[in-house]
Formats: structure tokens, C-alpha cells, sequence
């Protein structure tokens, strides 16, 4: 029992990561239909950036709020230089998906050249804290307040301001979006915003979680977004929050019976039974 408790714990973190992350990653398919795969390699910038201002005497929370905007402008640069351009010339997804992958490709080598492949760690406060057979950490608890805040801000967007409505009728049909005046070039570009401020937020709060990182890796965390955006239903939000604690928890607790190494295998391994019994994902209806 005591073992299930601190796995579930553990899950719960690593699912209000991934939920955080997952959200930005699906957004942005969603509306441009673009399988973005140069996320994680934002998210590594992001990283980085939070450690700097860290190490010059910054508390970790307000970084992440930084980050959330270096996310966010790094993002727009990236839709608005590379993406449009290209969607413009009616590149196709696996087209994009190339594209997307050298770009993330590319900035990683900028990083290894000028960062270096040292491991890197933040300088955290706050105490560690146990409620029965269940520890966690002052951070911890911060990491879930933030994913909660993060799913409640994304669902209010989307559900009652005039932007949110203007995503869902781009993202459903984008020509009769256009025909009812809504400006879907500038739609896209402000969705790559805020995506890649949940981008940038989930790169600080995977660096606080896992404790260490280095410029690569978030290689070891994007097939997780990829598979809790897919266990979702991709394009879906309220997917990925779902997929990514189905992701989070379960593959937490089956590590924590069988050995941490297996958590990927584990996950990805929920991402192929699911879709063989629904091949749309869970919110399929809410995808489409």
C-alpha cells in the first residue's frame, strides 16, 4: 500500500507537468493543424533561461512566469518565420512535421554550443512535507496549483472570451471562420502565444520536478506529451488534460511496482491499448 501511495503521489506531478505542457502542444494542433515536434526544444530553452535568472538570485516561481513569456514569443517567432510561410505554399502535415523537426534539431545544437552538455539544477526553497505514507514537496504542491490554475485559465479562455470562441470556430472550419470576419491569420499567431507560454511554463516546471537537466532533455519527455495529446483525442484541450493524467498516474504507479526505467514503456504502452479500443482517442467527438 505504502508503495502505491508514494507512486500515485509521484503521478500526480508528473500528470500536472505533462498537463501543462500537453494543453499548449494540443492548442497548437488544434488550430493550425500542426504536429509541432520543436516543442520540447522550446521547452529546453525555457529551461535554461530559468536556471540563469535562478542563479542570479531569482525564486523559481517568477521565472516560470518569464519563460512562460520567453515560451510564448519564441513560439510566435517560430508560426510567423517558418509555419505561415510554409502553409502558405500548402506544405503538408508530414511536410511540417520534417520542418518542425529539424527546427527543434537546430536549436538544440545551439544550445549544446553554447551551453554545454553539463547537467544544470535550480535552487529551490521550501521543506519537504508527509501526510500518512504520502511525501512531497513545498514545490510540489506548487506544481499541481499551477497545472490546476493553468487547466481552469485554458478553459475559461476557450468557453467565454471572444479569442477562445474565435480558436474553436478557426480550429472547426477555418474558410466559413473567414467568411464570418473572423481575422484566422492573426487567430493563429495569438493561439502560438499562448501555446508557447504553456510551453515555456511546462519546461521550468519539468526542470523543478525532475531535478536535473541538461539541453536534451526534453527528448525524454515529449513522447509523453505526444502520447498523452493522442490518449486524448489530439486537438482535443479537455483531452489532454485527461490524457495527461492517465499518462502521469498510471505510468508512475507501474513504475513504482516495477522499476522507474519502465515509466516510458509503460506509457506508451496505455497510448497503444487505448487506441486500439478507440483509435480517435478518448474525446474523440471533442477532437473532431
Amino acid at each position: 500500500m505504502q508503495i502505491f501511495v508514494s507512486s500515485l503521489g509521484f503521478g500526480v506531478i508528473v500528470a500536472a507537468v505533462l498537463l501543462v505542457a500537453t494543453v499548449g502542444f494540443t492548442l497548437q494542433y488544434a488550430i493550425s493543424g500542426v504536429f509541432n515536434l520543436a516543442y520540447g526544444a522550446i521547452m529546453s530553452v525555457a529551461m535554461l533561461i530559468a536556471y540563469l535568472l535562478n542563479s542570479h538570485g531569482w525564486n523559481i516561481w517568477p521565472c516560470v512566469v518569464v519563460v512562460a513569456a520567453v515560451g510564448a514569443v519564441l513560439s510566435w517567432a517560430l508560426e510567423r518565420g517558418i509555419v505561415r510561410p510554409m502553409l502558405k505554399r500548402r506544405a503538408t502535415s508530414w511536410v511540417m512535421m520534417i520542418v518542425t523537426f529539424a527546427v527543434g534539431i537546430i536549436i538544440e545544437m545551439v544550445v549544446l554550443a553554447t551551453w554545454g552538455p553539463e547537467y544544470s539544477s535550480y535552487k529551490l526553497t521550501g521543506g519537504n512535507h508527509q501526510i500518512g505514507w504520502l511525501f512531497f514537496t513545498t514545490n510540489d504542491f506548487w506544481i499541481v496549483v499551477v497545472a490546476f490554475g493553468t487547466a481552469l485559465a485554458v478553459a475559461a479562455l476557450l468557453r467565454f472570451t471572444q479569442l477562445g470562441r474565435a480558436m474553436r470556430g478557426t480550429a472547426s472550419n477555418p474558410v466559413l471562420a473567414r467568411s464570418c470576419g473572423i481575422r484566422t491569420e492573426r487567430i493563429l499567431s495569438r493561439t502560438w502565444l499562448v501555446s508557447g507560454a504553456l510551453c515555456g511554463a511546462g519546461g521550468a516546471l519539468l526542470a523543478v520536478d525532475i531535478g536535473s537537466f541538461t539541453y536534451n532533455t526534453w527528448e525524454t519527455f515529449v513522447p509523453l506529451i505526444i502520447a498523452a495529446a493522442i490518449l486524448g483525442g489530439i486537438g482535443s484541450p479537455a483531452g489532454a488534460m485527461a490524457g495527461s493524467v492517465v499518462i502521469g498516474v498510471v505510468s508512475s504507479v507501474a513504475a513504482g511496482y516495477l522499476s522507474p526505467a519502465y515509466q516510458d514503456v509503460v506509457a506508451l504502452g496505455i497510448l497503444i491499448a487505448a487506441l486500439l479500443v478507440r483509435p480517435r482517442g478518448l474525446f474523440a467527438a471533442a477532437a473532431a
